[in-house]
């Protein structure tokens, strides 16, 4: 995306993200270094005809301008001879960290100042001769735009501080004429992470049998065969309703359990063993009484 593509950028509420912080494009707090940093960016763009990052999305601005380093505006091919001191303070314009940049527009201004008068008085600014023969330098005149620049958006950040602190300001009644840079208001407000989709629910259930004694048969209600013995593990469909299981062995008194089929569950049950039946001993002596009574009593004997 060229420099003239980044004024608008289409169907995006941001406008020009080629001038962004990478704390404005991260949507956290900005302020008048925020503003250090867009001017940073037309500062190189005045001196390279260049933006010190291109892209073609906003999502590739975003992270070239918070996780990429500009080459300094001196090393851009075709470049013309920069002083070092502007080239260093357009690189601390550029800086990620807010508090590695200048603090405020004034702070430029007043390097910008110095840097126009080779006064600088915390920049080494080399001495660059030019021949005779040469055609001179734009130079002087960026620089000079560039300071112009930089007392009008000191000034303009002055009377909004001193608007914001119950002052009123002549400067900010009187309509100036701004210069254009990106709009530092507009902030991208992060997406909110996705809901994790619900587990889906289970299919079936488990149901573990347990006896003592062990070795009981499994019968469900209404079922023409056990399902097994015990110990036994077994899974069913899954159901609101509840099941009825048996378990039966020789011997012993059947129990009955029901069980919730809409989760896991364990029976356990005690088998009591049946008492033997006892045996009669009246029947004999009531047949031989029977067969007394039915005897021929012979008179003779």
């Amino acid at each position: 995306m060229s420099a003239a593509d980044a004024i608008t950028l289409p169907d995006t509420a941001i406008g020009t993200p080629a001038y962004m912080s990478p704390e404005q494009a991260r949507g956290r707090t900005v302020d008048a270094r925020t503003d250090v940093y867009a001017f940073g960016v037309i500062l190189y763009e005045l001196l390279t005809g260049d933006l010190p990052f291109s892209a073609r999305t906003l999502g590739d601005f975003i992270i070239k301008h918070s996780t990429e380093d500009a080459l300094p505006p001196s090393q851009r091919p075709g470049a013309q001879a920069i002083p070092r001191a502007l080239d260093e303070l357009v690189m601390q314009c550029l800086e990620k960290q807010p508090e590695d940049r200048p603090a405020s527009m004034l702070v430029v201004e007043h390097e910008l100042r110095a840097i126009a008068t080779d006064e600088s008085p915390s920049l080494e600014l080399p001495v660059v001769r030019v021949p005779p023969a040469r055609r001179s330098s734009p130079l002087p005149l960026i620089l000079g735009g560039i300071a112009l620049l930089g007392l009008l958006g000191g000034l303009a950040i002055w009377a909004l501080s001193s608007g914001e602190a119950g002052h009123p300001s002549a400067a900010a009644d009187a309509p100036t004429q701004a210069p254009t840079r990106a709009p530092t208001e507009a902030a991208i407000e992060p997406l909110p992470e996705p809901e994790p989709e619900p587990a889906p629910e289970p299919t079936t259930v488990s149901l573990s049998f347990a006896s003592e004694p062990p070795g009981a048969e499994v019968w469900p209600a209404g079922a023409d065969a056990p399902i097994g013995v015990t110990p036994l593990s077994t899974t069913v469909p899954r159901s609101d309703e509840s099941g009825t299981y048996e378990l039966r062995m020789a011997g012993h008194t059947s129990v009955q359990q029901t069980v919730r089929l809409d989760r896991d569950a364990n029976v356990h049950v005690v088998l009591t063993e049946r008492a033997a039946p006892r045996r009669s001993r009246s029947a004999p002596a009531r047949r031989r009484t029977h067969e007394r009574r039915n005897a021929v009593i012979d008179p003779f004997e």
